[in-house]
């Protein structure tokens, strides 16, 4: 292909390299109780509502929820 290029900085933004003890100290664990993971939000500087957020209904495989196709069932 001969259209234009341009250079794509990779890597992630919030650190120039990946830390795993790091990953393991700053990230509570997933037996945490809702008062230890509230505070360790908090002490991250994150709200309730932050925590909330960030913990969604897509990004927890423990919560299922029944297929719901009624939308592409009313599709014609």
């Amino acid at each position: 292909l001969r259209g234009p290029t341009w250079t794509v900085l990779l890597g992630r933004r919030d650190s120039l390299i990946a830390n795993r003890s790091g990953a393991n100290t700053d990230l509570p664990p997933p037996f945490f109780s809702l008062s230890q993971l509230t505070q360790s939000f908090a002490d991250k500087g994150l709200s309730f509502g932050d925590m909330v957020a960030l913990s969604g209904r897509d990004t927890n495989p423990l919560l299922k929820s029944p297929e719901d196709n009624a939308f592409y069932n009313s599709i014609p």
